[in-house]
């Protein structure tokens, strides 16, 4: 999507190499798998449950990303008990 698109642009001019790396990822894991499942369901390859399901997990692997991203950079919470190296 743009806000995608937008995100990324700002993670590669602004960012590090970690961000740099988020947004590649992104572009050429994310995206496409996004747009992979949402063609499926236009060509009624899947269900609209299956399609719901993608999207979620999808979704649930780049969130994890995400968090992984902010901890590399501003160190673990301590709340959850694991070392900030």
């Amino acid at each position: 999507t743009e806000i995608i698109r937008k995100t990324n642009q700002i993670r590669r001019t602004y960012g590090g190499l970690v961000a740099k790396r988020t947004a590649d990822y992104y572009d050429n894991t994310v995206e496409p798998a996004f747009e992979n499942i949402r063609l499926d369901v236009y060509n009624k390859k899947i269900t609209w449950g299956e399609y719901n399901k993608g999207i979620k997990e999808i979704s649930q692997k780049s969130s994890v990303l995400n968090t992984l991203l902010k901890w590399h950079v501003h160190g673990c919470p301590q709340s959850y008990g694991l070392p900030r190296d």
